[in-house]
Protein backbone atom coordinates (compact mmCIF):
# COMPACT_ATOMS: atom_id res chain seq x y z
CA UNK A 1 0.00 0.00 0.00
CA UNK A 2 3.19 2.65 0.78
CA UNK A 3 3.78 2.31 -3.11
CA UNK A 4 0.48 3.52 -3.84
CA UNK A 5 0.11 5.69 -0.99
CA UNK A 6 3.06 6.70 0.41
CA UNK A 7 3.01 8.13 3.81
CA UNK A 8 1.89 11.67 3.76
CA UNK A 9 3.16 14.51 6.29
CA UNK A 10 0.22 16.90 7.05
CA UNK A 11 1.65 19.75 8.75
CA UNK A 12 -1.78 21.65 8.53
CA UNK A 13 -3.43 19.27 10.21
CA UNK A 14 -0.53 19.37 13.03
CA UNK A 15 -0.71 23.00 13.27
CA UNK A 16 -4.56 23.49 14.07
CA UNK A 17 -4.46 20.06 16.71
CA UNK A 18 -1.06 22.26 18.09
CA UNK A 19 -3.73 25.96 17.86
CA UNK A 20 -6.22 24.26 19.47
CA UNK A 21 -4.32 22.49 22.11
CA UNK A 22 -2.69 25.89 23.33
CA UNK A 23 -5.92 27.56 23.42
CA UNK A 24 -7.49 25.26 25.44
CA UNK A 25 -4.34 25.63 27.82
CA UNK A 26 -4.60 29.39 27.74
CA UNK A 27 -8.55 29.71 28.38
CA UNK A 28 -8.68 27.23 31.26
CA UNK A 29 -5.95 28.84 32.93
CA UNK A 30 -7.67 31.81 33.56
CA UNK A 31 -9.47 33.13 36.47
CA UNK A 32 -12.96 31.33 36.82
CA UNK A 33 -12.55 28.66 33.85
CA UNK A 34 -10.34 25.71 35.08
CA UNK A 35 -9.75 22.56 33.46
CA UNK A 36 -9.44 19.60 35.60
CA UNK A 37 -7.20 16.71 35.00
CA UNK A 38 -9.44 14.50 33.62
CA UNK A 39 -10.92 17.01 31.30
CA UNK A 40 -7.59 18.08 29.84
CA UNK A 41 -6.67 14.25 29.56
CA UNK A 42 -9.69 14.24 27.47
CA UNK A 43 -8.72 17.15 25.16
CA UNK A 44 -5.55 15.21 24.42
CA UNK A 45 -7.25 11.83 23.57
CA UNK A 46 -9.54 13.64 21.52
CA UNK A 47 -6.81 15.54 19.22
CA UNK A 48 -4.83 12.04 19.45
CA UNK A 49 -7.73 10.40 17.77
CA UNK A 50 -8.24 13.28 15.69
CA UNK A 51 -4.79 13.39 14.26
CA UNK A 52 -5.56 9.73 13.63
CA UNK A 53 -8.61 10.10 11.62
CA UNK A 54 -7.09 12.86 9.47
CA UNK A 55 -3.60 11.90 9.03
CA UNK A 56 -1.99 9.29 7.04
CA UNK A 57 -3.01 6.46 6.15
CA UNK A 58 -6.90 6.80 7.35
CA UNK A 59 -7.01 10.11 5.75
CA UNK A 60 -5.83 9.84 2.51
CA UNK A 61 -7.47 6.53 2.25
CA UNK A 62 -10.81 8.68 2.67
CA UNK A 63 -9.33 11.54 0.58
CA UNK A 64 -8.36 9.47 -2.66
CA UNK A 65 -9.02 5.80 -2.15
CA UNK A 66 -12.40 4.62 -0.62
CA UNK A 67 -15.42 5.02 0.73
CA UNK A 68 -15.21 2.31 3.36
CA UNK A 69 -12.45 4.57 4.97
CA UNK A 70 -14.91 7.89 4.70
CA UNK A 71 -17.03 6.08 6.99
CA UNK A 72 -14.50 4.80 9.71
CA UNK A 73 -13.52 8.33 9.59
CA UNK A 74 -16.64 9.77 10.46
CA UNK A 75 -17.49 7.20 13.04
CA UNK A 76 -14.17 7.96 15.06
CA UNK A 77 -15.10 12.06 14.83
CA UNK A 78 -18.94 11.27 15.81
CA UNK A 79 -18.01 8.72 18.74
CA UNK A 80 -14.92 9.12 20.41
CA UNK A 81 -14.17 13.00 19.27
CA UNK A 82 -17.18 14.58 19.88
CA UNK A 83 -17.98 12.92 23.59
CA UNK A 84 -14.40 13.54 24.34
CA UNK A 85 -14.27 17.33 23.35
CA UNK A 86 -17.56 17.60 24.72
CA UNK A 87 -17.18 16.63 28.34
CA UNK A 88 -13.66 18.38 28.28
CA UNK A 89 -14.90 21.62 28.16
CA UNK A 90 -15.63 22.99 31.77
CA UNK A 91 -18.93 24.48 33.01
CA UNK A 92 -17.90 28.25 32.84
CA UNK A 93 -16.43 27.82 29.75
CA UNK A 94 -19.29 26.02 28.06
CA UNK A 95 -21.78 28.95 29.67
CA UNK A 96 -19.70 31.83 28.42
CA UNK A 97 -19.86 30.25 25.15
CA UNK A 98 -23.59 30.16 24.76
CA UNK A 99 -24.24 33.30 26.88
CA UNK A 100 -24.96 35.03 23.39
CA UNK A 101 -28.74 35.25 22.59
CA UNK A 102 -28.20 33.28 19.37
CA UNK A 103 -26.22 30.54 21.03
CA UNK A 104 -28.27 30.54 23.99
CA UNK A 105 -31.74 29.51 22.05
CA UNK A 106 -29.21 27.12 19.27
CA UNK A 107 -28.28 25.30 22.47
CA UNK A 108 -31.59 25.26 23.99
CA UNK A 109 -33.59 23.85 20.54
CA UNK A 110 -30.64 21.55 19.84
CA UNK A 111 -31.41 19.64 23.31
CA UNK A 112 -34.68 19.06 22.22
CA UNK A 113 -35.03 15.27 20.87
CA UNK A 114 -37.17 15.81 18.10
CA UNK A 115 -35.09 18.72 16.50
CA UNK A 116 -31.42 16.20 17.13
CA UNK A 117 -32.55 13.73 15.37
CA UNK A 118 -34.03 16.09 12.58
CA UNK A 119 -30.54 17.73 12.47
CA UNK A 120 -28.51 14.66 12.90
CA UNK A 121 -30.13 13.27 10.36
CA UNK A 122 -30.11 15.82 7.41
CA UNK A 123 -26.68 17.15 7.66
CA UNK A 124 -25.22 13.87 7.75
CA UNK A 125 -27.22 12.61 4.64
CA UNK A 126 -25.72 15.52 2.85
CA UNK A 127 -22.44 15.61 4.07
CA UNK A 128 -22.17 11.99 2.35
CA UNK A 129 -24.23 12.75 -1.26
CA UNK A 130 -21.42 11.85 -3.57
CA UNK A 131 -21.57 15.66 -4.95
CA UNK A 132 -20.59 16.33 -1.57
CA UNK A 133 -17.90 13.88 -1.01
CA UNK A 134 -16.37 14.84 -4.42
CA UNK A 135 -15.98 18.44 -3.02
CA UNK A 136 -14.50 17.46 0.35
CA UNK A 137 -12.08 15.46 -2.21
CA UNK A 138 -11.37 18.42 -3.84
CA UNK A 139 -8.94 20.42 -1.29
CA UNK A 140 -7.88 20.39 2.56
CA UNK A 141 -10.30 23.51 3.20
CA UNK A 142 -13.35 21.83 1.81
CA UNK A 143 -12.33 18.85 3.83
CA UNK A 144 -12.20 20.76 6.83
CA UNK A 145 -15.61 22.01 6.00
CA UNK A 146 -17.00 18.55 6.12
CA UNK A 147 -14.89 17.59 9.05
CA UNK A 148 -16.62 20.18 10.93
CA UNK A 149 -20.16 19.32 9.86
CA UNK A 150 -19.92 15.50 10.29
CA UNK A 151 -22.81 13.71 11.83
CA UNK A 152 -24.21 10.32 12.20
CA UNK A 153 -25.09 9.11 9.09
CA UNK A 154 -28.26 7.10 8.40
CA UNK A 155 -30.23 5.91 5.38
CA UNK A 156 -27.24 6.29 3.00
CA UNK A 157 -25.68 3.15 4.34
CA UNK A 158 -28.72 1.47 3.23
CA UNK A 159 -28.22 2.81 -0.56
CA UNK A 160 -24.39 1.74 -0.54
CA UNK A 161 -25.58 -1.82 0.21
CA UNK A 162 -27.78 -2.80 -1.70
CA UNK A 163 -26.53 -0.24 -5.00
CA UNK A 164 -25.13 -2.03 -7.81
CA UNK A 165 -23.45 1.02 -8.99
CA UNK A 166 -20.55 2.70 -8.42
CA UNK A 167 -21.64 6.02 -6.35
CA UNK A 168 -18.39 7.78 -5.63
CA UNK A 169 -15.85 7.91 -8.59
CA UNK A 170 -13.80 10.10 -7.21
CA UNK A 171 -12.54 7.23 -5.33
CA UNK A 172 -9.74 5.12 -7.15
CA UNK A 173 -7.51 2.51 -7.13
CA UNK A 174 -9.69 0.60 -4.36
CA UNK A 175 -8.29 -2.63 -6.65
CA UNK A 176 -4.62 -1.80 -6.26
CA UNK A 177 -4.10 -0.53 -2.84
CA UNK A 178 -7.21 -2.39 -0.89
CA UNK A 179 -7.71 -5.38 -3.12
CA UNK A 180 -11.20 -4.44 -3.22
CA UNK A 181 -13.58 -3.18 -6.01
CA UNK A 182 -15.54 -0.15 -6.01
CA UNK A 183 -18.54 -1.88 -5.36
CA UNK A 184 -17.09 -4.57 -2.54
CA UNK A 185 -15.79 -1.11 -0.81
CA UNK A 186 -19.04 0.23 -1.07
CA UNK A 187 -20.84 -2.49 0.54
CA UNK A 188 -18.28 -2.79 3.04
CA UNK A 189 -18.64 1.08 3.76
CA UNK A 190 -22.38 0.27 4.55
CA UNK A 191 -22.26 -2.18 6.65
CA UNK A 192 -19.19 -0.64 8.45
CA UNK A 193 -21.78 2.67 9.25
CA UNK A 194 -24.77 0.41 10.26
CA UNK A 195 -22.55 -1.60 12.76
CA UNK A 196 -20.38 1.41 14.03
CA UNK A 197 -23.14 3.76 14.34
CA UNK A 198 -25.75 1.43 16.25
CA UNK A 199 -23.67 -1.48 17.91
CA UNK A 200 -22.69 1.33 21.07
CA UNK A 201 -26.62 2.68 20.85
CA UNK A 202 -27.58 -1.05 21.26
CA UNK A 203 -24.88 -1.26 24.31
CA UNK A 204 -26.16 1.65 25.96
CA UNK A 205 -29.72 0.79 25.75
CA UNK A 206 -28.95 -2.37 27.30
CA UNK A 207 -27.41 -1.00 30.48
CA UNK A 208 -29.87 1.97 30.28
CA UNK A 209 -32.33 -0.44 30.65
CA UNK A 210 -30.76 -2.71 32.76
CA UNK A 211 -30.24 -0.28 35.76
CA UNK A 212 -34.03 0.52 34.98
CA UNK A 213 -35.56 -2.64 35.92
CA UNK A 214 -33.65 -2.69 39.15
CA UNK A 215 -35.91 -1.47 41.27
CA UNK A 216 -33.96 -1.36 44.16
CA UNK A 217 -31.39 0.93 42.72
CA UNK A 218 -31.72 3.79 44.16
CA UNK A 219 -33.04 7.33 41.95
CA UNK A 220 -31.21 10.43 42.30
CA UNK A 221 -32.41 13.86 41.71
CA UNK A 222 -28.92 15.57 39.61
CA UNK A 223 -27.91 18.52 42.15
CA UNK A 224 -29.14 21.92 41.26
CA UNK A 225 -26.09 24.48 40.31
CA UNK A 226 -25.60 27.98 40.33
CA UNK A 227 -24.39 28.14 36.93
CA UNK A 228 -27.62 27.28 35.45
CA UNK A 229 -29.13 29.16 38.02
CA UNK A 230 -27.68 31.86 36.59
CA UNK A 231 -28.50 31.14 33.14
CA UNK A 232 -32.25 31.07 33.79
CA UNK A 233 -31.97 34.25 35.70
CA UNK A 234 -30.15 36.11 32.28
CA UNK A 235 -33.25 34.48 30.64
CA UNK A 236 -35.76 35.83 32.62
CA UNK A 237 -34.63 39.24 32.45
CA UNK A 238 -33.78 39.52 28.37
CA UNK A 239 -37.61 37.98 28.34
CA UNK A 240 -38.62 41.28 30.77
CA UNK A 241 -36.41 43.45 28.89
CA UNK A 242 -38.32 42.23 25.32
CA UNK A 243 -41.56 42.79 27.09
CA UNK A 244 -40.74 46.04 28.36
CA UNK A 245 -41.30 44.92 32.50
CA UNK A 246 -38.49 46.75 34.98
CA UNK A 247 -36.27 44.02 36.09
CA UNK A 248 -36.30 42.51 39.87
CA UNK A 249 -34.47 45.63 41.64
CA UNK A 250 -32.92 43.35 44.27
CA UNK A 251 -29.52 42.49 43.47
CA UNK A 252 -27.78 39.88 42.58
CA UNK A 253 -25.00 37.83 44.29
CA UNK A 254 -22.14 38.15 41.87
CA UNK A 255 -20.02 34.67 42.89
CA UNK A 256 -23.34 32.52 43.55
CA UNK A 257 -26.56 32.21 46.33
CA UNK A 258 -26.48 34.07 49.54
Amino acid sequence: MTSLLPPTWHPALVGVLALAAAGYALVTTRRGVVASRAQRLRLALALVVLYLAYAWPLGDLATHVSVSAVVVQRLLVILAVAPLLITALPDDLVATITRPVVLDRASRACGHPAVAIVVVTVVGTVTLLPPVVTWGASSSGAGAVLATVTLLLTSLSFIWIFSQHVLYPSFAHQQAVLGLSAIDDQQLAGYIAKLGAYLPLWVIAFLFFSRAADESAAREEPPLRWIDVQRELERVERDHRRAHVPPDPRPAHPDGPP
